[in-house]
């Protein structure tokens, strides 16, 4: 899916893909949600953004630390985020986090993470405020 699906893909349902550690009961399977997830999207032709919630503290998000000007708009749960070019990577480097994740359950070194709260979004200019 990393290396072969485009952005329609990743638009479909509630707008992305996810990695969480889920819990069968003899009625469903459920989320524990007191452990690390990861989700993901892919936006064409920027890369794919990541957002990782550990146990503790705010979600991460990757993000090279080159600003927050060049923004996109993804529904996400069918609402419109903006999401700064500078949080996407290529898929080689997706690729990299999503097998640390599988493996540790921690955000991966091949990409830079910062907290999502710690961004400057336009929520107001997008209405979101």
């Amino acid at each position: 899916m990393i290396f072969d699906r485009g952005q329609d893909y990743y638009d479909c349902g509630w707008g992305g893909g996810a990695l969480k550690v889920m819990r069968h009961t003899p009625y469903s399977v459920v989320a524990l949600h007191d452990q690390p997830s990861l989700e993901f999207f892919f936006i064409e032709p920027h890369g794919f953004f990541f957002r990782c919630f550990t146990r503790i503290g705010s979600p991460v998000v990757t993000y090279d630390g080159s600003g927050c000007e060049h923004l996109v708009k993804h529904y996400y749960g069918g609402d419109p985020e903006p999401i700064p070019v500078a949080c996407c990577v290529p898929r080689q480097v997706a690729w990299e986090i999503v097998q640390e994740f599988c493996r540790s359950q921690k955000c991966s070194s091949a990409a830079n993470w910062t907290k999502w709260s710690d961004l400057e979004l336009p929520w107001e200019e997008w209405g979101l405020a």
